[in-house]
């Protein structure tokens, strides 16, 4: 994966204010993860990946709930694994698309919103499912949008704040892993963070003021249809709050 000048300007940008973003940290959000890390049999002598372990908010919570095995991470950017609080020693810098692991090395892998700042998704899908051991657990979780008119205004939105990013409506996502060979999916999950603050976003994303300004103002004149589909609702001091739905997809390595 080659790093453009702007994931790497971004990352430097918004690594200070990452981990106080609203969904990084929301307990809602973790839990899917801590849900089906607890149902695992991992101790001593077994390890689990975080892959764009960010500012540590995923190991963090591993740690907690499976504590006796070994827990490691690794992010592209320096300057975010910089921002991850106690977990040195644990985390180092690679990228998505060739992660310096031995072929069938780890026993539970999470990728949580990641995929959607790759150009490669399935490349990246595919080393997580060679690194785990046949029979063990992979969670990727990404924002989703329920509809596709909803689709079509999230893409010109996006097309602001990041050019390139993808998204997925529940169906696309499903489709993208299922398509992937060597794993078979268990389990959907969803969970939703309601009435997120577009203008506290938009502040703690190292944006151009210009740029978080345009990206507020298709969220104040968003269509009836999508005002509906996303539970849009405008404060009195000009903001916009937004539900954002999150899909957990469990899956087994064959």
């Amino acid at each position: 994966m080659n790093t453009t000048a702007f994931d790497v300007t971004m990352w430097r940008k918004r690594a200070g204010q990452y981990s106080s973003l609203g969904w990084v940290q929301d307990g809602s959000l973790l839990q899917p993860l801590a849900e089906v890390a607890a149902e695992l049999s991992l101790g001593k002598g077994n390890t689990y990946l975080d892959i764009g372990v960010g500012s540590g908010s995923v190991l963090n919570l591993l740690k907690q709930v499976i504590p006796y095995a070994l827990g490691i991470g690794f992010d592209i950017s320096p300057e975010m694994l910089r921002s991850a609080n106690g977990l040195a020693g644990s985390i180092f810098i690679a990228n998505a698309y060739q992660i310096p692991l031995l072929t069938n090395s780890i026993q539970f892998a999470t990728m949580r919103m990641v995929l959607h700042h790759l150009c490669d998704s399935e490349r990246a899908i595919s080393e997580m499912v060679r690194v785990l051991i046949p029979g063990s657990t992979g969670v990727i979780a990404e924002y989703i949008v329920p509809d596709a008119k909803t689709l079509k205004f999230e893409e010109k939105v996006f097309a602001l704040k990041e050019p390139g990013r993808k998204l997925w409506t529940p169906r696309s996502l499903h489709s993208l892993v299922k398509m992937q060979p060597g794993l078979r999916i268990d389990k959907i999950a969803l969970a939703v963070m309601p009435q997120y603050s577009v203008r506290d976003w938009m502040g703690k994303s190292g944006l151009p003021q210009e740029v978080q300004d345009g990206v507020l103002q298709c969220y104040l004149t968003a269509p009836p249809a999508v005002v509906d589909s996303m539970g849009i609702t405008i404060t009195d001091n000009n903001d916009a709050l937004v539900d954002r739905p999150f899909s957990y997809i469990v899956f087994t390595k064959k």
